[in-house]
C-alpha cells in the first residue's frame, strides 16, 4: 500500500525537494549579494572619511603656517 502510493507521487516529491533547494540556493545568493553591497559600501564611506580627514589636516596646516598653523589660531577650541 505505501509502496504503491510513494511510487505514484514520487515524481511530486522529488520536484518539490528540487523547487525546495532551488529557492534555497536563491535566497542565499541573493543574501550574499546584499552583504557584498553593504562591505562596498562601508568601504567607500572609509575611504571617502580618509579623504576628508586628509583635507582637514592639509587645511589645518595652511592656517598661518609662519607662526605656528592651528595651535596659534585665536577661535581654535581645541588648543591645549
Amino acid at each position: 500500500m505505501v509502496s504503491a502510493l510513494l511510487g505514484q507521487f514520487l515524481p511530486y516529491i522529488i520536484a518539490a525537494g528540487v523547487a525546495l533547494a532551488a529557492i534555497a540556493t536563491a535566497y542565499l545568493k541573493g543574501d550574499r549579494a546584499g552583504a557584498n553591497r553593504e562591505k562596498a559600501k562601508g568601504a567607500q564611506a572609509r575611504a571617502d572619511n580618509l579623504q576628508d580627514v586628509k583635507r582637514a589636516q592639509d587645511a589645518a596646516a595652511a592656517v598661518r603656517p609662519d607662526d605656528g598653523g592651528m595651535l596659534n589660531d585665536p577661535n581654535n577650541r581645541d588648543r591645549p
